[in-house]
């Protein structure tokens, strides 16, 4: 079976790091970037298409809003879940105008992540 293939963007390089080690650690192939920008060229440029995405919402240079715009308006990447990360305890009302699978609320715990992440692919079967 192929393994599922998930993009994190996240501008912290302490979680960003610890969300790649956690997911690989789950087995699946793991991709970062720290905005964005970044996220999109790893997903041009290297073609790596992943099955979820793990998006930050507060990064420089393009946020996860502006990200997400984009990405809900490219037919290659619109079909891809997303899971929001965030800080913000307002969350919950970014989750529907983003068509997010699903938020995290940082800090995050590692149990959230995975069943968060174990649910996403359940359903996507």
């Amino acid at each position: 079976m192929m393994k599922r293939k998930i993009l994190i963007v996240e501008d912290d390089p302490s979680i960003r790091n610890s969300l790649r080690e956690i997911l690989e650690g789950q087995g699946y192939l793991v991709e970062v970037s720290k905005n964005g920008l970044e996220a999109f060229r790893v997903m041009t440029e290297k073609s790596f298409v992943p099955d979820l995405i793990v998006l930050d919402l507060m990064m420089p240079e393009m946020n996860g809003f502006e990200f997400r715009e984009l990405q809900m308006e490219d037919t290659r990447y619109s079909h891809i879940p997303v899971i929001l990360l965030t800080a913000n305890n307002r969350f919950q009302e970014y989750k529907e105008p983003l068509k997010a699978f699903e938020f995290l609320n940082k800090p995050l715990e590692v149990d959230d992540l995975i069943f968060v992440v174990q649910n996403c692919f359940r359903l996507m079967k």
